[in-house]
């Protein structure tokens, strides 16, 4: 039991010593804070989705429209192969496999040379996502626009339908966000592609190295990729909602989401696989596939980004604007604590 507590003291004073070394700054809002929501965050987050589905299944699909290079990419590879692509890519029509057969019979490629051009055709499927990561930025910042202003309940801009009721323009709104926010947004997602690159590469040098001959090299980059390929991620998952939450450089923007990404490093992973679900599920293949392209080309990345606003808005709610009115009025802070502890007695 002592031993539990002593380490649970340390993360605690871990966690202090981080929060200590967040850059402060007021929430970017166009209204005043509405206040808790009464159900939760769970609760919202539920609200928001089944309660707005079409608007953002609207927004989804305008999103689309700048994933468009990278879902023609997927479906050209997949079509195709990827061993067809590997033999276009190396201009071999047919896949000779007759090297060290027998004598006058070595002219085709061995196993070895061609599982090698296997993997250089992973190499150019994985370097062809990462340049097109920075076009669907433009599509992500339209999308965080609008699940911020969900989250913090403010107003749209409305046209009056036939019955009188007001009806949200989210295609106005969406591209008032594109246009407000796709220079972080789509900064944030071009190094978010080199490092998927570099760690996507990495990963091929490594099953490279299972069918050649591993050395500490291979396994060094293997730990190495999947190390900055989590941080990475879950800075990102951090990062990308403060584009509109918060009007500072992006560089303070990254060192509260490397922060919180790192104090609250449990949490944050939990509800980034809750958010990458969808995605996630792509790999298990059949005709679940199926599925799974229908419910993200419906919603997919409007859930993803809903989900990380949201989960923003729970920090900034019992974190980052408490610490904020602590550093402009300590004065009032402490008179909090006081009246707290008083209550308390």
């Amino acid at each position: 039991m002592a031993e539990k507590n002593a380490k649970t003291k340390k993360s605690g004073e871990l966690q202090l010593k981080l929060l200590q070394k967040l850059i402060l700054a007021p929430e970017n809002r166009n209204e005043p804070s509405k206040g808790a929501y009464p159900k939760g965050r769970f609760g919202m987050f539920k609200d928001i989705l089944f309660g707005n589905f079409s608007n953002l299944a609207m927004a989804n699909i305008l999103t689309l429209i700048f994933a468009l290079p990278l879902i023609a990419l997927i479906c050209f590879v997949l079509v195709i192969g990827f061993e067809n692509f590997s033999y276009m890519l190396n201009g071999v029509k047919e896949p000779y496999l007759l090297s060290d057969f027998g004598i006058g019979l070595s002219r085709g490629a061995s196993l070895i040379a061609t599982k090698a051009n296997m993997l250089i055709a992973y190499r150019v499927f994985f370097s062809a996502i990462a340049v097109c990561l920075p076009i669907l930025g433009f599509g992500i910042a339209g999308l965080l626009y609008l699940c911020t202003k969900y989250v913090w309940g403010e107003s749209f801009i409305c046209k009056k339908d036939k019955y009188g009721n007001d009806v949200p323009r989210i295609i106005i709104e969406y591209f008032r966000g594109v246009k407000l926010y796709w220079k972080q947004t789509v900064i944030i997602m071009a190094g978010f592609a080199v490092i998927f690159a570099g760690v996507s590469n990495l990963i091929i040098l490594f099953v490279e190295g299972l069918w050649t001959g591993l050395n500490a090299g291979h396994v060094i980059g293997l730990i190495a990729a999947c190390i900055i390929g989590l941080a990475s991620v879950m800075v990102l998952f951090n990062l990308l909602p403060m584009v509109v939450a918060y009007d500072m450089p992006l560089g303070k923007k990254l060192t509260n989401a490397a922060i919180l990404a790192t104090a609250f490093f449990l949490p944050s992973l939990i509800i980034l696989i809750l958010a990458a679900a969808p995605f996630l599920l792509t790999a298990v293949g059949g005709i679940l596939n199926i599925f799974v392209a229908i419910a993200i080309s419906m919603i997919g990345f409007s859930y993803f980004c809903l989900i990380s606003v949201n989960y923003l808005g729970y920090n900034s709610e019992k974190i980052l604007v408490p610490l904020y009115e602590a550093s402009i009025n300590p004065n009032k802070s402490k008179k909090k604590s006081k009246k707290s502890k008083s209550n308390k007695q």
